[in-house]
């Protein structure tokens, strides 16, 4: 299975084959910014998928942003570039769950873990968290599994 990043990497060569400069551009400067994460420390690192989301959902939010302050200044046509930029990095992100399939995934987890009390909400959170990460608000999820262990 290849990573989140293994294809955006592979999209580079796709766009440039297909000379689509608007996306080739967007997913160069997304892996720039993941390269530049990865550099930050001491050591470098590989960023997870998950880490990796949380970079997409933050290029894809700053580009929303700043089309916003575009469109307040009267330029509308930069404004559609950074929404057509936030378009192409969202289509990278994972689908969202529905409260359905979160309260699914903790019901699953508590029967894993044997969970009956508060005092277990840790072992629950160990294999749902992961199960749900960047899908989902955490702080939701954790309210979920306090309302089903209590």
């Amino acid at each position: 299975m290849t990573t989140l990043k293994e294809t955006l990497q592979a999209d580079v060569v796709k766009h440039l084959k297909a000379r689509s400069t608007n996306e080739l551009t967007t997913v160069r400067n997304v892996l720039g910014e993941i390269e530049r994460k990865e550099l930050a420390g001491k050591e470098r690192v590989e960023l997870s998928d998950v880490e990796v989301i949380a970079v997409l959902k933050k290029q894809a939010a700053s580009r929303r942003e700043v089309a916003a302050n575009y469109e307040s200044l009267g330029r509308p046509e930069d404004a559609a570039q950074e929404i057509s930029e936030a378009v192409i990095i969202e289509a990278y992100l994972p689908a969202a769950l529905t409260e359905a399939d979160v309260e699914a995934i903790v019901v699953d987890a508590i029967a894993q873990t044997g969970a009956e009390s508060m005092r277990q909400m840790g072992d629950v959170m160990k294999i749902v968290t992961p199960a749900v990460a960047g899908r989902f608000d955490g702080s939701a999820v954790a309210a979920l599994v306090k309302a089903k262990l209590a």
